[in-house]
Parts: C-alpha cells; sequence; structure tokens
C-alpha cells in the first residue's frame, strides 16, 4: 500500500482514539459531579434531620418540663382539698403548655400505642394515657 493510505489510517486511528478518549474522561467526570452532587444532597439531608431532630427535643423537653409542673400544681391543689385535675392552671403553665403542644408534631394512633406499651415499666402501676389511648400497665 501507499504510504498515503497509510497516514490516511493512522489518522483516523488516532483521531477515533482521541475521540474516545475524551468520551471516557468526560463520562468519569459527569460520574465524579454526580456522586458529588448525591454526597451534597445527602449531607444537606443528614443537616436538616439533624436540626429537625434538636428541634423536636427542645420542644418534647419543654412540653415533658411543662406537663410536670402542671402535675405538680394539681397534686398540690389535690392536697389542698380540691379535685384532682379541675382546678386552673398558673397562667404561664398554661400558655406554656398550649405552645409546646403546638410546637410538638401530632403523633399517629400506632405510635402512640406503641409508646404507651414502651412507656409502660417505666411508670409503675398508674394507667398512662397518651392522647385518646388508655393504656393499663401491668404491675
Amino acid at each position: 500500500m501507499d504510504s498515503a493510505v497509510w497516514g490516511l489510517l493512522g489518522t483516523v486511528v488516532g483521531a477515533l482514539s482521541s475521540i474516545a478518549t475524551t468520551w471516557l474522561t468526560a463520562l468519569s467526570m459527569s460520574k465524579r459531579e454526580q456522586d458529588k452532587l448525591r454526597e451534597d444532597r445527602f449531607e444537606r439531608a443528614r443537616a436538616f434531620q439533624r436540626q429537625t431532630l434538636i428541634e423536636l427535643q427542645d420542644a418534647i423537653h419543654d412540653a415533658m418540663r411543662l406537663a410536670s409542673r402542671a402535675f405538680i400544681e394539681d397534686d398540690k391543689a389535690a392536697r389542698a382539698g380540691k379535685e384532682w385535675g379541675r382546678n386552673m392552671l398558673s397562667g404561664e403553665v398554661d400558655e406554656g403548655l398550649r405552645v409546646a403542644q403546638r410546637r410538638v408534631p401530632p403523633v399517629s394512633r400506632p405510635a402512640r400505642s406503641a409508646i404507651a406499651q414502651l412507656d409502660a415499666p417505666l411508670v409503675g402501676p398508674f394507667v398512662h394515657g397518651i392522647g385518646d389511648v388508655q393504656v393499663p400497665l401491668r404491675t
């Protein structure tokens, strides 16, 4: 064969290998960018979850603290001869409970039952209710 044909064939092979190399490089870079975007999205989701859980923890802590204060006020009133649970709470506790209940998201009925069952051994021989679910506890 003529040297011109070999030169043309070499040029075509070189061009094809250059195109293939460029395509593989672009594919690799695209995959790396997608991985980075996936990692960034995952990290943003984790940060959001972390912040939401911290806020929920604070809200539950406030609700528990205020529920304890309401219990103490009811206990004092019952010891003073008033009917349990029928006395007026102080303004601070009443308003705090209202705000705390709005900050804590509602829990589904199956979740309330599960929480009540988990809480049962910790509370003792009392009847413990969460929302409208009453669960008799084991003694």
